[in-house]
């Protein structure tokens, strides 16, 4: 008869890493197709005029987007006013921009600035009251959204 006997000792194989690549794709090409990008697609009707001085700001510095402008859907063209993604009151610009100035670090809170996006046929005075309550709210730094004039003409510069 044989017998069974230990003449070594058996080493621990550990995890196999052959299917780990495959694994890794997969899981980059779930997150590639369920990722949706986010596009500031509103309902407000904005025709930006047109400067000449126009400069970028850095990413890091840009608070929020104030957009005014006219309601596509809406027959009577009323004139309204998108905080980010909502709509709102003048009443809620003070609030909204201290809110947002205070979700940034503290060293850029300073330097923050608030980008105004304005349909050119929008009334001053509607202009003028956002920036009377962002004012108050201490947002002091403002940009304004324009076109390049070059643009018009099919100029890309």
């Amino acid at each position: 008869m044989a017998r069974f006997t230990k003449s070594k000792k058996r080493k621990n194989t550990g995890i196999s890493t052959a299917s780990l690549p495959d694994i890794i794709f997969i899981l980059l090409f779930f997150f590639m197709v369920v990722t949706v990008m986010r596009k500031t697609d509103h309902d407000l009707e904005i025709v930006k005029p047109y400067g000449s001085e126009i400069s970028e700001i850095p990413k890091d510095l840009d608070a929020g987007q104030i957009y005014i402008g006219s309601v596509k859907s809406s027959e009577n063209k009323e004139t309204r006013i998108m905080l980010d993604d909502s709509y709102a009151d003048i009443a809620d610009v003070k609030d909204w921009a201290k809110r947002v100035i205070n979700e940034m670090d503290e060293d850029l809170q300073s330097a923050s600035i608030i980008t105004l996006q304005i349909d050119g046929d929008t009334e001053m005075g509607l202009v003028t009251d956002v920036k009377q309550e962002l004012r108050e709210a201490y947002a002091l730094k403002i940009n304004y959204a324009v076109n390049r004039v070059g643009a018009r003409r099919g100029n890309n510069n």
